[in-house]
């Protein structure tokens, strides 16, 4: 495993932890969508190493935009509709939150990986 899928883990512990605590549907074990959307996350956040939850947020969606995504009232793999499809300020607070702390799990798991 290199330091990229160790970020993308610890990324998805994270979300996965904060989807818990929210009372949120949740899996586990990430999928090839969620790997591929964490380490898109991974990548643009060593370009913008001080980027705000709002920018974040912003290029989550993006990225999702180009894989077909669209807003949807729940998340559905398989309509490919996602709730937070939304701008970041009307996202509820709960989710603006789980943005904030994907970035602290980023640089987390970042130092970690410097310990090991």
């Amino acid at each position: 495993m290199d330091e990229k899928e160790f970020t993308a883990h610890v990324r998805h512990i994270a979300w996965v932890s904060f989807q818990i605590a929210a009372g949120q549907p949740y899996n586990v074990n990430v999928n090839d969508d969620q790997l591929e959307s964490l380490l898109d996350g991974i990548q643009w956040r060593e370009v913008h190493p001080e980027a705000t939850a709002e920018e974040n947020h912003n290029n989550w969606m993006k990225r999702k935009r180009e894989q077909g995504w669209k807003y949807g009232p729940k998340k559905d793999f398989e309509k490919k509709e996602h709730p937070d499809l939304v701008p970041f300020a009307i996202l509820p607070e709960c989710e603006k939150r789980k943005d904030k702390a994907d970035l602290i799990a980023h640089d987390l798991a970042r130092h970690l990986w410097t310990k090991l």
